[in-house]
């Protein structure tokens, strides 16, 4: 199995979709690891590996598998419906996925829901891409970019206040000129003319509108007919419902029981409090010493906090540290979350290669929750394996230390968890 580029965005043609103070492709290694553990890894290989070059300004999509890639669109109808199928049962179950996260109560796991909901959005169908039998999304958590709404805002305002009204148009003739349109105004009364008079008409109008209007006060006053008696609403209960209200005043007579006995209880137990001596809280354990991959982050410059993960092997083969926090997770793309930093990264470079490579998260921070530790192996250049130890560091409690083999293929397995408590 190798990895390809299967494709090339620009960042001008497309508008990341973003969650949780970071860009969804950030994202990839924490939803990968994720997808991985929590379905297999066919449902994480439906998503694309984003590496973004910001100088060029484009994103390339890279994607594990055997042969070249195709887009689904271009495929036969035979194939393609095969895909189609396949592609709709991965992303029905990354959907479930996502269901039940945002139904935890954790706020890591609701954050983790929002970014499948995410990574499941692409552009268009086009984005959608086949390498042997094995969908692969493309451009996902992206949505086109559009056109400025300012400018069509702009638009209707500046044609709405210039265009005439109906009316005016209507009431005023104009003629058509070479330069525009002039309107024609009426010729000025003359200060002889007598003004016209009221027709009879009119003050007979008058004179019947004064009758109804007196008629109308009048009904107002004495309402002979009932007309503007308006029954006052009332509340009537059903039968039915009758059992109802009796178990709603039984429901408030306990209330109030339980609220005296709650009283009681608590200056009882104030009482308690006071006549006990403080309890003086015990004193730390002292540190433990570092061990020898501490000394090996230490003398390569990596920190220390009240967390610090240190990941060691002694090949030239790249192997990655990624630490899923409460919040999101931190990987050689994405170096920051939780409070927590990812300061050496070795083997990245080959024109930096070490037998002694480490690489170290420190938190000076952490947010309370569960950490996960992955172990990577990217890129395997020396031989197909590579021993490893993973030393994780709180303070006041004694090293832990888990030693496993990061094996070629083997992508992005969980070597341990931890939970960080939160402050008293």
């Amino acid at each position: 199995m190798s990895t390809l580029r299967i494709a090339t965005t620009r960042l001008e043609d497309l508008q990341s979709l973003a969650g949780s103070g970071q860009t969804g492709i950030a994202a990839w290694g924490v939803l990968h690891a994720l997808l991985v553990r929590e379905l297999s890894p066919v449902h994480a290989a439906l998503l694309a590996e984003p590496v973004a070059n910001e100088a060029q300004g484009t994103v390339d999509w890279y994607a594990e598998g055997e042969g070249a890639a195709a887009r689904l669109i271009d495929l036969p109808d035979t194939a393609r419906t095969e895909v189609q199928a396949r592609l709709d049962g991965l992303t029905a179950e990354i959907r479930s996925l996502a269901v039940r996260l945002q139904g935890r109560r954790a706020d890591a796991d609701r954050l983790l829901a929002t970014a499948l909901d995410q990574a499941l959005r692409m552009p268009g169908p086009e984005f959608v891409h086949v390498r042997g039998s094995q969908p692969v999304l493309v451009a996902w958590a992206h949505v086109r970019s559009g056109p400025r709404a300012g400018e069509a805002a702009l638009v209707g305002q500046a044609w709405r206040a210039g265009a005439p009204s109906t009316a005016s148009a209507a009431a005023t003739p104009s003629v058509t000129l070479a330069g525009g349109t002039m309107s024609i105004l009426p010729p000025p009364v003359s200060p002889f003319q007598t003004p016209p008079r009221p027709a009879a008409w009119k003050w007979g109008g008058l004179g019947i509108s004064a009758l109804l209007g007196v008629l109308a006060l009048g009904l107002l006053l004495r309402d002979p007919f009932d007309w503007f008696n308006i029954p006052v609403a009332q509340c009537r209960l059903e039968p039915g419902q009758l059992g109802l209200e009796q178990g709603m005043q039984e429901a408030v007579a306990r209330e109030a029981v339980l609220r005296t006995e709650l009283a009681r209880l608590t200056a009882d137990a104030g009482r308690q409090r006071l006549m006990c001596p403080p309890v003086l809280a015990a004193a730390p354990p002292p540190t433990p010493p570092p061990s020898a991959d501490a000394r090996r982050a230490e003398q390569q410059g990596g920190r220390t906090g009240k967390v610090q993960v240190i990941l060691a092997w002694d090949d030239i083969n790249d192997l990655d540290l990624q630490v899923i926090c409460p919040s999101g997770g931190i990987n050689f793309i994405h170096r920051r979350d939780c409070g927590g930093t990812l300061d050496l990264d070795a083997n990245g470079d080959v024109a930096h290669l070490t037998p002694t490579p480490v690489e170290n998260v420190y938190f000076e921070g952490p947010a309370p929750g569960i950490y996960r530790v992955i172990v990577d192996p990217y890129g395997m250049r020396q031989r197909p394996s590579s021993p490893y130890r993973v030393t994780v560091r709180r303070d006041g409690q004694p090293d832990l230390v888990i030693t496993g083999l990061a094996q070629n293929g083997q992508r992005n397995r969980m070597v341990t968890e931890f939970t960080v408590e939160p402050p008293p």
